[in-house]
């Protein structure tokens, strides 16, 4: 056999085999150069399949150990209802405004009515009135339906009479136990001049209301005459005439001229007898209340 050739420098030629020390530069090298080693990947777990859930755990079925307890539900749920605190505010804040606004109508009547006056009695700012009443018309006639709808309801109180003629007599006893209730309305309502309230102008509905609580007066006469207590008359009639005799009488008495002479009983008294003394004018010669 031939002797291999020795290289031309005359050196052997270095092995292939890379010492343990030379591995960190080795690592330097290869991560600064641009052809990088490529990772290995980590090893696949093997499949398992997911544990199958027991129907009591998505609420399908009941819990191994017997049926679950039904909770005891009450028969029919319970609303609580709470009315905000700003609706009594308001409530509150729109009585004081129509309780000054007629204070103030009786006191300078219709030239000295302004939204202006009624704020500075209030004590509000009249910006503040506007949140509640378009304007003066607005609010006097919120005022007066207010006073009218009291008014039909002491007035509604004849209906539980028996009679037409009892029913009759409890629509005048009404008539004068709202005036004595509420007097200032009574005062706005039949003590001051209609031109300055103007129903028509101000508003139809309390226009209707109003009339309405007369037509009221004009079916309990109605009833009278149709079941022959009155002689035959025109209601309408009856009815003012009831109305002129009741309304003297209470203005004698709010405007002062009567309780200087008598009390509450006799003033009672004294409507007793005009109610009487409307029934005897209005009932048939031949009626045993005449004899």
């Amino acid at each position: 056999m031939r002797a291999r050739p020795r290289s031309s420098s005359g050196r052997k030629r270095a092995s292939s085999s890379v010492p343990a020390a030379t591995w960190p530069a080795l690592a330097r090298s290869s991560a600064s150069s641009p052809c990088r080693a490529r990772p290995r990947s980590p090893a696949k777990r093997p499949f398992r399949p997911a544990r199958r859930l027991h129907p009591s755990e998505h609420g399908l079925a009941p819990p191994r150990g017997g049926p679950r307890r039904p909770q005891a539900r009450s028969a029919e749920p319970r609303l609580t209802i709470v009315a905000p605190h700003v609706n009594s505010v308001n409530m509150s804040t729109r009585r004081q405004i129509l309780d000054e606004a007629r204070e103030l109508f009786l006191e300078s009547g219709l030239a000295g009515f302004s939204m202006r006056g009624v704020a500075e009695r209030v004590g509000v700012t009249a910006t503040a009135l506007y949140r509640h009443f378009d304007g003066k018309d607005a609010l006097l006639a919120s005022l007066l339906g207010e006073a009218f709808a009291t008014f039909g309801s002491y007035l509604g109180r004849a209906l539980a009479g028996q009679t037409p003629l009892e029913r009759f007599r409890l629509t005048g006893k009404g008539y004068v136990d709202f005036a004595l209730d509420h007097p200032r309305d009574y005062a706005l309502m039949f003590l001051t001049d209609c031109e300055d309230l103007g129903y028509e102008r101000i508003s139809e509905e309390l226009a209707q209301r109003s009339r309405g609580t007369f037509e009221f007066v004009v079916d309990r006469a109605k009833e009278c005459l149709d079941a022959g207590v009155f002689a035959p008359r025109d209601p309408r009639e009856i009815g003012l005439h009831a109305w002129a005799v009741l309304h003297g009488l209470v203005s004698l008495w709010l405007l002062g001229q009567l309780r200087q002479s008598m009390d509450r009983t006799g003033f009672d008294r004294q409507v007793e007898l005009a109610i009487d003394l409307i029934e005897l004018s209005l009932t048939r010669k031949d009626s045993p209340r005449r004899k």
